[in-house]
């Protein structure tokens, strides 16, 4: 079959051919001149062969229960997606199909020991097969100090924002989540580690988050000694009794579970910006029992609501699909609004402004235009506008969802049905309404209807009308 391609040199006055064809291929390349060259052309043959692969093991050693990824690539180190390969390990063979970065998962969840394991790929039309032959060590888990550190920058931030530190933080490395017992003695660790010079990873212990935070209200300077002390204490405490103290004694007094919790997210945090330990860490009880409170107007599951972040339970709020499904018009516009801001509230209000201003209110029932429909045609109801918001939020990884309510009551006078989005501030672990379908309305204040008398409220992560 004849393909005939027009295309352009770049600056290296090379221009790129797509090949879709195996064997001896006959080319003729020819260029009409210009005012300043003259014409030209010449023929050659062209023989494409199948591409060759390459298998590759992510580590030779991985912790009990985590992940062991193989991947699959061509010779030019591109992923090879949606492809087969045959596993045999722990004595058994079975299949798995590569995802969008050409990888499969295992979890290892075996004995402690080392395991032979084969992969293959059959290869088919257009690349060669390839096998792996390789050895994996199952060993106690255990995480990184540097990752220990980044997590605790993490958590101190969320617990200096809103002064709330109990049982239902939890934190997530590597896509895994730790509870607050789990994390404080990892934290304990590395701080051991760091200050005996070691950079040994910390094993993880696996605990139920059986403690109850009490003690002595605390308001003063930990020192150095006094926090490396509790830490080994805690390390102790743990082996001994499969769970943290419920406090431990300090110079400050009995310092409760989740105030040493702090104090250690506060040292490691230390050390993570200046590459040694603080010689002391402020820690006082109002920093994790709410010393104050930010103020939440509108207040409610579908208005503005504060919920401590969960990346389990938030995870389906950053998946697309159904009305919210994505093009690369929405993609592109999501990013073009939100360049240059850091903060993930600034970029949903630069997205919720965009649906208000932009996009005009239409006055129909249901989802009709989901959100790809609503930004071609700057139009779309109140449940389009939200799909536009819920999609273009997801895209640059803001948690977003739909509320709805029944009979809201509006300034002009109507009394019905209606949906808005809510989008997720991480930093102060709440969430936001997103209602675009007045430009009095702003984010996180609703002011064309009467947020206080509705009915049968709930919150959808894709909406189903």
């Amino acid at each position: 079959k004849n393909v005939t391609y027009k295309l352009k040199t770049n600056s290296n006055g090379k221009a790129i051919v797509p090949i879709k064809y195996l064997g001896t291929l006959k080319m003729k390349i020819s260029f009409p001149g210009n005012d300043m060259f003259v014409k030209s052309s010449t023929s050659a043959n062209l023989t494409v062969d199948k591409g060759s692969t390459k298998i590759k093991g992510s580590d030779d050693s991985v912790g009990k229960g985590f992940n062991y990824y193989i991947t699959l690539k061509n010779s030019a180190g591109k992923a090879l997606s949606n492809k087969k390969v045959t596993i045999t390990l722990n004595g058994k063979t079975f299949t798995k199909t590569t995802n969008s970065k050409g990888q499969v998962s295992l979890v290892m969840n075996y004995k402690l020991g080392t395991y032979p394991i084969e992969v293959s790929y059959a290869g088919n039309k257009y690349y060669d097969s390839s096998k792996l032959s390789t050895k994996v060590k199952v060993v106690e888990p255990s995480i990184s100090i540097s990752k220990i550190i980044t997590a605790a920058k993490d958590l101190k931030v969320r617990v200096e924002y809103i002064n709330i530190l109990n049982k239902e933080y939890s934190v997530n490395i590597d896509g895994r989540k730790y509870t607050m017992d789990e994390f404080a003695y990892l934290m304990a660790g590395a701080l051991t580690n760091i200050n005996s010079g070691s950079k040994a990873n910390v094993k993880i212990k696996d605990l139920s988050n059986n403690y109850n935070s009490s003690g002595s209200k605390i308001s003063g300077k930990l020192y150095k000694a006094e926090y490396l002390k509790l830490a080994n204490n805690v390390t102790s405490f743990v082996n001994e009794n499969k769970r943290i103290p419920n406090y431990k004694p300090t110079n400050l007094g009995k310092m409760e579970a989740n105030l040493y919790i702090y104090a250690f997210t506060a040292a490691l945090d230390y050390y993570g910006n200046h590459k040694k330990l603080p010689s002391y860490v402020t820690v006082k009880t109002s920093l994790v029992r709410g010393g104050y409170s930010i103020s939440i107007s509108q207040n409610g599951k579908i208005l503005n609501y504060r919920q401590i972040f969960d990346s389990d339970v938030f995870a389906k709020y950053l998946k697309t699909g159904g009305k919210s499904a994505l093009n690369d018009a929405i993609k592109k516009k999501a990013k073009q609004l939100t360049a240059g801001l850091s903060s993930p509230k600034a970029k949903a209000n630069a997205i919720f402004e965009f649906v208000r201003d932009d996009i005009k209110y239409n006055f129909y029932t249901n989802s009709l235009k989901g959100a790809k429909g609503t930004l071609s045609s700057k139009g779309g109801n109140c449940c389009d506008k939200a799909n536009l918001i819920v999609a273009m939020c997801r895209s640059v990884g803001i948690y977003a969802r739909y509320s709805h309510a029944k009979n809201c009551k509006f300034a002009s006078g109507l009394n019905t049905g209606h949906v808005w989005a809510q989008v997720y501030d991480p930093i102060s672990q709440t969430w936001y309404t997103a209602d675009a379908t007045s430009r009095r309305n702003e984010l996180g204040n609703i002011k064309n209807w009467n947020t206080k008398s509705y009915n049968e409220p709930k919150n959808y992560a894709l909406i189903p009308f």
